[in-house]
């Protein structure tokens, strides 16, 4: 999916629970939904790293995404939050698909 059809898409989808958890204005709550797909973008292909240049790269990924949030401007209060939303999302989404893949491909 192209990330202007995934930004779009987590707007409609994601949104409405990131503004309520996290109490974010409506432009604030576009914005982090912006910068994180595109720190999903940043993460793909990380497959064929080491173990050891995937971690430096998430640190990187992160500490630019945390930049761009204070840059909105979010408090360090807001990204904390907006770090616990999408933390459980993605737990969320791990327990509804039976958590991580495993045996893929079999």
């Amino acid at each position: 999916m192209d990330p202007a059809a995934m930004v779009q898409r987590m707007k409609e989808r994601m949104k409405p629970m990131l503004i309520e958890k996290t109490k974010l204005s409506d432009a604030q709550a576009d914005k982090v939904i912006e910068t994180q797909v595109w720190a999903m973008g940043e993460m793909r292909g990380m497959r064929d790293l080491t173990e050891d240049q995937r971690a430096a790269k998430m640190k990187s990924i992160n500490e630019e995404k945390e930049k761009k949030w204070k840059d909105i401007p979010l408090t360090d209060d807001q990204i904390k939050s907006v770090n616990t939303f999408f933390e459980e999302m993605r737990k969320n989404r791990m327990q509804g698909s039976g958590g991580p893949r495993q045996g893929a491909g079999k």
